[in-house]
């Protein structure tokens, strides 16, 4: 048995732990600004936080560009955000005793919706299709919401 197990029995293996582990891949290396910067030459590993004001200051990329660097970091930073609370409901919903079923779908739907979400973040420059992402979102949040809700019900059932 193993985290591959989810997919063939996801009603029986508990893997999500282990499915915590592609959250956190997401959060610090799928999402992270580090490719774009690599792209455009930059890498300083000593203050790579400044890299982006390193690239405007430079004037070689226009600002359709540095714009969409400026929002791939923010998706970053909003990928971070977001670990605490989908690792709180994880656990607390192991903790209460959840099924496996609604936790290995709690952490790949989270998964999904965020990696959803950065590409929404990434490529959607402005406009009314920017409200998708913040649906998304959201989604990503309330499978978190939920969770911590079925964690504390089942937890004053007992």
């Amino acid at each position: 048995m193993g985290v591959l197990e989810v997919f063939s029995n996801p009603t029986g293996y508990n893997a999500s732990y282990q499915l915590l582990v592609l959250v956190w891949l997401q959060a610090h290396v799928l999402s992270s600004p580090r490719p774009a910067f690599l792209k455009h030459g930059l890498r300083d590993n000593a203050n790579p936080r400044c890299a982006i004001d390193e690239l405007e200051k430079a004037g070689k990329l226009p600002a359709a560009r540095i714009a969409r660097i400026k929002r791939i970091i923010a998706a970053h930073q909003n990928s971070l955000d977001g670990l605490p609370l989908i690792t709180a409901a994880i656990l607390a919903g192991n903790q209460a005793g959840l099924s496996a079923a609604w936790l290995n779908g709690a952490a790949v739907s989270y998964f999904v919706l965020r990696l959803v979400f950065v590409r929404l973040y990434r490529d959607i420059a402005s406009g009314p299709t920017s409200y998708i992402r913040s649906i998304v979102w959201w989604a990503s949040n309330f499978v978190s919401f939920v969770t911590l809700f079925k964690a504390g019900d089942a937890i004053n059932a007992k």
